[in-house]
């Protein structure tokens, strides 16, 4: 899991071998590595997964990413080809109303 700054701008990026799948492990790093991008100031951030594995959007959006509505081809080195994939951003302001909201 990292973040890299990109043209389109911050983007978090993970990858977890199947065996470890469902193990709450990328949730975990995700909360940690967003923590760590708004220290060193990342208020928004984009990211993506392949759209035959939604279980990553699961993952996304419960770490607080929302769909953007945005699906585009993307370069999969593990599959050696390009695969449809649906972006996701991330924005701390939006997610630190949630959170006063909750505390309230």
């Amino acid at each position: 899991i990292g973040i890299d700054e990109t043209p389109s701008g911050v983007e978090l990026g993970y990858w977890v071998a199947r065996r470890h799948w469902g193990k709450g492990y990328a949730t975990e790093a995700g909360r940690s590595v967003l923590h760590v991008a708004r220290t060193l100031g990342h208020n928004r951030l984009i990211a993506s997964h392949f759209v035959d594995n939604p279980a990553s959007g699961k993952v996304l959006r419960k770490i607080g990413f929302v769909p953007t509505g945005v699906v585009a081809a993307r370069f999969s080195l593990g599959r050696g080809e390009r695969i449809e994939a649906e972006e996701y951003a991330y924005d701390s302001a939006s997610e630190d109303m949630v959170e006063r909201k909750r505390a309230a």
